[in-house]
């Protein structure tokens, strides 16, 4: 089977290999050269796509989708400004070339210029249906828990588990779709499934189910309305823990290409099902007000957020009725080729409006005042063909002026991702 018809069965490795074959044969042929871009880019392995591209072209091999397949790896690789250069290049050729369309819509999106981004991937989704955004991810991790039950200082706990660390091996598995509505408007909904295994400690194995849906309704150029409605369903050593819904309507404004405002509310309604006295069942509602800037460097690789949060919870047991204030601070950007580093850091005040019964049953009326901070780390690698390599660190520190509630956790783990 020839180069062109292995292309055309997507069978892209032998396509590849046919093509790369015919270089060796002969150097100067320009058609192969581009083929092989071609059969690159399917692949998921762009680094070497323009410089082929550049070499056809030197050997007088010239194709309209040059460009297109040029812009095509430059988005890839995380160059979003080079990629629309060539992009729009092909589209002043051929305006209604759909993947293009595409293609330069996440361009713009990326570099923050979300009306020009709204519109091409509107008329992309116009002329190719087909192009409505289906995707999904797998990930298996391995790692390592220093206290899983989240112990408290000076607790004393059974012998099986009391301070008890573990290691774990953790799968996750997320599908969604994204469909337009009407002109502008977009609906995602998707679930996804995280089940995570202690190697020892298995009465607190973890299994989480997750539907959720959104709407996003953009207006006035540079505004969008949002809607989130979730259920999360958890399990935990294979008995039913939790119920939780939760609604979040959202509006978000953007000031420039750098900078996203969003207001949001969140109200959720919490049911645990494990047995317990009254006093200590966590079952109840929240509802909580957030603010949070989004800001992006000009090629949008290097983002951050600062968020401020207030919550007020009221639960069936009166231990669990409290206020809660918390910032939230994220910055995200390239370290090396194809490396990525986050950080994340948490602070949060909750302030509780009963003594504790905890405190009562060692004669102290203490009303309970917690003071918690979570530091997260994460690198991931790009390995090309939807996969990532990535590991993390948390450290938690949650301070509390009742003992139980007061501990220290870490945990660490890496892992391999693969998208869809």
């Amino acid at each position: 089977m020839s180069g062109g018809r292995l292309l055309q069965a997507r069978q892209y490795r032998e396509a590849l290999d046919r093509f790369a074959g015919a270089v060796r044969v002969d150097p100067r042929d320009g058609e192969a050269y581009f083929f092989t871009a071609v059969a690159l880019n399917r692949l998921g392995e762009h680094g070497a796509v323009t410089a082929c591209i550049e070499r056809a072209q030197a050997l007088g091999f010239s194709h309209p989708d040059a460009d297109f397949e040029s812009g095509w790896a430059e988005l890839a690789l995380g160059r979003p400004a080079a990629a629309l250069e060539k992009l729009r290049r092909r589209l002043s050729q051929h305006p209604t070339h759909a993947q293009a369309l595409e293609f330069a819509g996440r361009a713009y999106l990326r570099l923050g210029t979300f009306e020009s981004a709204r519109t091409c991937l509107l008329e992309a989704l116009r002329l190719d249906p087909g192009l409505a955004s289906s995707r999904g991810e797998a990930e298996t991790a391995i790692g390592y828990n220093t206290n899983v039950v989240a112990q408290g200082q000076g607790v004393t706990l059974p012998a099986d588990i009391s301070g008890q660390a573990s290691a774990f091996l953790r799968f996750s598995a997320t599908a969604a779709t994204d469909r337009p509505v009407g002109r502008s408007d977009t609906l995602t909904v998707g679930y996804s499934f995280v089940g995570q295994d202690y190697f020892r400690l298995h009465s607190f194995d973890l299994a989480e189910h997750l539907l959720y849906g959104s709407y996003a309704h953009p207006f006035r150029r540079r505004y969008t309305a949002g809607l989130l409605v979730s259920e999360d369903v958890s399990y935990v050593g294979e008995r039913h823990f939790r119920d939780q819904s939760t609604v979040r309507p959202s509006i978000a404004m953007r000031h420039s290409r750098h900078a996203t405002s969003e207001l949001s509310y969140a109200y959720g309604r919490n049911r645990y099902l494990f047995p317990t006295v009254e006093t200590f069942d966590r079952t109840g509602e929240s509802n909580t007000v957030g603010f949070t800037e989004y800001l992006s460097d000009d090629g949008g690789s290097t983002r951050g957020r600062v968020g401020i949060y207030r919550s007020r919870n009221r639960a069936v047991g009166k231990e669990f009725d409290f206020t809660s204030t918390a910032l939230v601070l994220g910055l995200e950007r390239p370290l090396i080729r194809k490396v990525l580093g986050e950080v994340t850091y948490t602070l949060w005040f909750d302030r509780y409006d009963h003594p504790s019964a905890l405190a009562a049953i060692q004669g102290n009326a203490i009303v309970r005042r917690d003071n918690g901070r979570l530091a997260s780390l994460r690198a991931s690698w790009e390995l090309g063909r939807g996969w990532r390599a990535w590991a993390t660190y948390d450290r938690l520190q949650s301070g509390s002026n009742i003992g139980f509630y007061d501990y220290r956790q870490e945990i660490a783990s890496t892992g391999m991702t693969r998208k869809f």
